[in-house]
């Protein structure tokens, strides 16, 4: 799992979330900082305890649409993708494959659950997902491309352009 996490400051500033209580507020942060790779939440009692909330403030994150929980009791956050791009060598996939296998992601990076007729009109279709996820990993991994050759020394580049020419 990542040793880094994110939060992005439109969302953390929006009126939805603002109108959270408090403890609610705080309990998101620390959840959001301990959620595995995939954004599924890990510890949520122990999380809940050491900040002294309860479980009326996970509801408000539920209800206000922050959390989506599921049946089996596990949990994930909504937004996680918005906040976090965990890089593919230190992505550890998450255990809770079912849950994971109900969701999809729409093109604004939002988890909703597949099956969710109320969800799917809310959040969108999840057929954007696919090709906006792909493109957005191909971008990111041109972007790389770019800056290791922008890396490179001036004698780097003379080498290996020497190198192509067969010199």
């Amino acid at each position: 799992m990542a040793s880094r996490r994110m939060l992005n400051i439109a969302l953390m500033n929006s009126d939805e979330f603002w109108e959270l209580t408090d403890k609610a507020k705080i309990l998101y942060f620390y959840l959001a900082l301990n959620a595995d790779d995939d954004g599924f939440i890990i510890g949520l009692n122990q999380t809940m305890r050491s900040l002294g909330c309860d479980f009326s403030d996970f509801e408000k994150l539920v209800e206000s649409g922050f959390i989506i929980a599921f049946q089996s009791g596990k949990s994930v956050i909504r937004h996680w993708k918005v906040h976090n791009y965990i890089r593919g060598d230190i992505y550890v996939p998450t255990q809770c494959t079912k849950e994971k296998a109900m969701l999809a992601i729409n093109g604004a990076k939002v988890y909703f659950i597949k099956d969710n007729k109320a969800e799917l009109k809310m959040y969108g279709d999840s057929s954007v997902d696919a090709t906006l996820t792909q493109e957005s990993e191909d971008k990111n991994n041109k972007k790389n491309k770019e800056e290791k050759s922008r890396s490179k020394s001036g004698n780097e580049e003379i080498m290996e352009a020497l190198y192509d020419k067969g010199i």
